[in-house]
């Protein structure tokens, strides 16, 4: 990692006024800029500052704060007559605030989280004295190394590069002199050795769905059947139950304990809602009970579930008590998955019914049983094999 700045490398020489953001002010379904404005004066008096207010946009074309804020920073390039000399001494400590609260702020939940730890376990603390145009050259290089040297996973190490870019991309946009590196040339780790996913098989998702009480049998048996995500499992309710058509709707999920959008457009499906799970359904429904949002599961205040304390205090416990060996809920979807293969499904087909956005994705979830490959080796061992008519044995003469 290159050192910090030494002094002969110190930040140019700023105007003593900063950088005006202003602040966002709703009036009579409008959004106004409020931000100070020096007067002309005459040279030798005291300078005089006013507050400037600028009509951003309507509420009817800015419906939220978040989006009334970033109309309001394209126009400050003009506001600000220092913007190009204050910009030139900003850091990326600096200018990590204005990413979270621009765009950060918008994501949902879950990858809001996920982004945020990233910018505060990693990026500000080995990266924030740096100017944002110094990240370029060895920079980003050295930030690897450093990063691998910790022991972080591949994966991990991308989606860092991911939001340090992001962050360099909306700093150019602002007008910072920031400059995107090219991630082709950053040179990664080689990928770690690849790790079996957990799979329940038919006899243990049976067991775990016999010896769970309601309600979370019934929410075993629909991952295990047809392959939901935990999310989307615990965000179903009954309207997205069709029972007379025979399916089951796919419409939202529940992240963190709120309910959400899926998690990509692909995810939203009908999936058939076979008898097993219709005969579930409808015994789970005369001792289910209800809660505002309607959901089919819930905590015992009627609050959406929190998957993680799920597993933690119900779930890891049942499969102690059963001697299964530990697993996560996405086990479940495995199975399913393996399931359908070992029942002749098609590799389409299995992946409509995951929804995944690439067939390769859904072939690494198939656990293929030993029995299978065994009996499909030797059959094709068996081709080779021709009866050949025994033959009376000629002896040689030495």
């Amino acid at each position: 990692m290159q050192n910090p700045p030494s002094s002969s490398d110190a930040l140019p020489a700023i105007e003593r006024r900063r950088y005006q953001r202003g602040a966002i002010r709703k009036e009579r379904k409008r959004w106004i800029l409020r931000i100070r404005a020096d007067v002309p004066v005459e040279p030798g008096e005291k300078r005089k500052r006013i507050e400037r207010r600028i009509v951003i946009g309507t509420v009817t074309d800015l419906p939220t704060r978040a989006l009334a804020r970033r109309a309001a920073d394209s126009l400050l390039p003009s506001i600000n007559p220092t913007r190009q000399r204050s910009a030139e001494g900003m850091t990326i400590a600096g200018f990590a605030p204005v990413y979270l609260q621009d765009v950060v702020a918008l994501m949902k939940p879950a990858s809001s989280r996920s982004v945020r730890s990233i910018v505060s376990h990693y990026i500000v603390p080995m990266l924030g004295h740096y100017r944002l145009e110094m990240i370029t050259g060895r920079v980003p290089q050295q930030f690897v190394a450093k990063l691998h040297a910790k022991k972080l996973a591949r994966k991990t190490l991308i989606n860092v590069l991911v939001v340090l870019g992001r962050i360099l991309d909306l700093a150019k946009d602002q007008g910072y002199p920031a400059e995107r590196f090219s991630r082709r040339a950053v040179k990664l780790p080689p990928d770690e050795l690849d790790k079996s996913e957990r799979c329940f098989t038919p006899e243990e998702r049976d067991a775990i769905v016999a010896a769970a009480g309601y309600p979370w049998r019934t929410l075993y048996a629909i991952m295990g059947q047809i392959g939901l995500r935990i999310g989307e499992a615990l965000a179903l309710t009954w309207d997205h139950i069709d029972f007379e058509a025979g399916v089951i709707l796919i419409r939202q999920a529940v992240v963190l304990g709120r309910v959400q959008t899926l998690k990509s457009r692909n995810s939203k499906a009908e999936l058939p809602l076979v008898d097993t799970l219709r005969d579930e359904l409808g015994a789970y429904r005369a001792v289910w009970r209800e809660n505002p949002a309607g959901l089919l599961f819930t905590s015992h205040r009627g609050s959406p579930i929190w998957a993680d304390s799920l597993r933690r205090y119900k779930f890891a416990p049942l499969l102690k008590s059963l001697g299964i060996p530990p697993g996560g809920f996405h086990a479940f979807r495995h199975g399913a998955a393996t399931n359908l293969f070992a029942g002749g499904a098609a590799a389409p087909t299995v992946r409509s019914i995951l929804r995944h956005g690439d067939l390769k994705t859904t072939m690494r979830y198939t656990h293929s049983v030993l029995e299978d490959q065994r009996a499909a080796v030797v059959a094709a061992n068996a081709l080779g094999k021709v009866d050949r008519p025994a033959t009376e044995t000629q002896e040689v003469s030495p």
